[in-house]
């Protein structure tokens, strides 16, 4: 299944602040053993420390994270 992420609805996300995400790739698509997903995050917005059970990525595409 192909989709442009501009046609995938953003969700916000609970624990964070001025963040919002897409499921670009999950169990809606077939997906079994791993998901893309697409976070956005407003100036000054972010995730409070947390940890994960399972292991993934971070890659910024624009701007600065810690």
């Amino acid at each position: 299944m192909r989709r442009a992420s501009e046609n995938v609805p953003f969700e916000p996300v609970a624990a964070g602040e001025g963040t919002k995400r897409q499921v670009l790739v999950g169990p809606g698509e077939g997906a079994t053993h791993c998901a893309l997903r697409r976070f956005v995050m407003e100036p000054g917005g972010g995730m409070p420390l947390h940890t994960n059970t399972v292991e993934h990525l971070q890659y910024v595409l624009a701007g600065e994270a810690e």
